[in-house]
């Protein structure tokens, strides 16, 4: 399966940007960002993220953000938020590459188990 990746630093900075930008905010009156893709199959299929300012009940100094994560490739859980411990951009970063990076390896074993190759339990086998 061939995917296009969308460098988690320029994830980063487009989801904070559309964030001052835009000024939409969630139920609760949270930022919130559009959703950004952070891998694309040939197909058109994504993985996308957005993310949210976390404040509703929060005192300031308990401000994060959270990642919504949502797989059009593979159709896993689209409920998966995952937050960070504060408003720090390094912080929100990596968060955001460590979910491609898990979402990449969710997609090629789904890929392998999909196309019935079982590439993964020889390798375990093999150390």
């Amino acid at each position: 399966m061939n995917l296009y990746i969308t460098s988690p630093q320029f994830v980063t900075h487009y989801v904070l940007c559309d964030m001052e930008k835009r000024h939409e905010t969630n139920s609760y009156g949270e930022r919130i960002s559009r959703y950004h893709q952070i891998l694309e199959d040939c197909n058109g299929a994504t993985v996308a993220v957005q993310v949210t300012v976390e404040t509703d009940g929060l005192e300031s100094d308990e401000y994060h953000y959270s990642v919504h994560l949502v797989d059009n490739i593979t159709m896993r859980d689209c409920q998966l938020s995952y937050p960070t411990k504060s408003l720090s951009k390094t912080e929100l970063f990596q968060l955001i590459e460590k979910l491609t990076k898990e979402s990449l390896d969710i997609i090629w074993k789904w890929d392998f188990e999909r196309e019935g190759w079982d590439f993964l339990e020889e390798q375990n086998n093999k150390s």
